[in-house]
């Protein structure tokens, strides 16, 4: 297992913001010794270099910037692009839809990859045999790019629930037990993978859609059903969970919130609001189609894909983003 010298650099880094999100954008070949050359073994061994890695970016970055996660990336010259997403508690995501506009436009503004252009990355993630998830990314001038988030996929074991969530059936949604106990008015929930595994709850009351205050006060609680490390015995979902808030609010219009695992509550988040159209659709709230989904960082617009026979085939996600470092 070959492994990368030197520290991080201050070319190796920078950072963009996407509607609220801010990844650094990290050159693994100048981040980190102990960082292996490979993208799967680095992603097999991210117990052991992550906290430095977080620590370092932390000194890089200015105070007044809180990071949403790294991307580390591109471990090749060229297309497919194999990254990795790392989490700000040290874990490995699938997909980020933010994380992964914010990359193309990093490939754009170096000069890896044209203003416009389609190229496929390989997001490597933890868990021996885990396959990386491959995303189809498509950029366009000036800031923009189309991300296709796949097909998703629904039910508890799509988001690999144990007994300890025990998501029972109601109607067309789901009620987590978990959930419900922290509020008796969260109990439509769909459960939902797209990359990464959702728990969207719908709401009718706008008083049940929580605030930034709100969602601190139970954060201890919310971080015992969304974090990966919560003990296996303890755990209501096998690699934690993302949790959103949702509600219609117009023809294809969704407003939602979020709370990230590993992370609390996010501004906005591109897989959270591809899981919360897609949620919608499932529920019959929406159709196929353009669905703009409204979070507090901004507003992300979505498009759906339905075969013939109704399910949803594909969700491309719309983010923006701009250089901040």
């Amino acid at each position: 297992m070959q492994a990368r010298s030197g520290a991080v650099s201050q070319a190796a880094v920078t950072i963009y913001n996407a509607r609220g999100n801010v990844y650094a954008v990290a050159r693994p070949d100048a981040v980190l010794p102990a960082l292996p050359a490979d993208a799967a073994d680095a992603a097999l061994t991210v117990g052991t270099w992550s906290d430095a890695l977080l620590r370092a970016m932390q000194i890089r970055v200015s105070q007044d910037i809180k990071l949403n996660g790294v991307i580390i990336g591109p471990f090749n010259s060229s297309a497919p692009y194999e990254v990795l997403i790392l989490n700000t508690d040290g874990s490995l995501a699938e997909r980020s839809g933010n994380g992964l506009t914010i990359f193309g436009r990093a490939l754009v503004d170096s000069g890896q990859t044209d203003p416009r252009s389609v190229f496929v990355v390989r997001v490597h993630h933890a868990g021996r045999g885990a396959r990386p998830l491959e995303t189809t990314i498509e950029v366009a001038p000036p800031n923009a790019a189309l991300v296709k988030m796949g097909t998703p996929a629904f039910g508890p074991e799509a988001v690999g629930a144990t007994p300890v969530a025990a998501a029972t059936l109601s109607g067309q949604g789901w009620v987590v037990r978990a959930l419900a106990g922290v509020n008796p008015l969260w109990t439509r929930s769909v459960l939902v993978r797209v990359g990464n595994p959702h728990c969207v709850t719908f709401v009718s009351d706008p008083r049940a859609l929580p605030s930034k205050a709100e969602v601190q006060k139970m954060a201890s609680q919310l971080r015992g059903i969304a974090d990966a490390c919560v003990p296996s015995d303890q755990a209501p979902f096998e690699r934690g969970i993302n949790l959103q808030w949702a509600r219609v609010i117009g023809s294809q219009k969704v407003e939602a919130r979020v709370f990230e695992r590993g992370e609390g509550w996010t501004e906005s988040s591109g897989t959270s609001a591809s899981a919360v159209a897609c949620a919608a659709f499932k529920m019959q709230l929406v159709s196929a189609g353009e669905i703009s989904v409204r979070m507090p960082g901004g507003v992300a617009r979505l498009s759906l894909t339905a075969s013939r026979q109704g399910a949803l085939d594909q969700v491309v996600f719309t983010g923006r983003a701009r250089r901040v470092i």
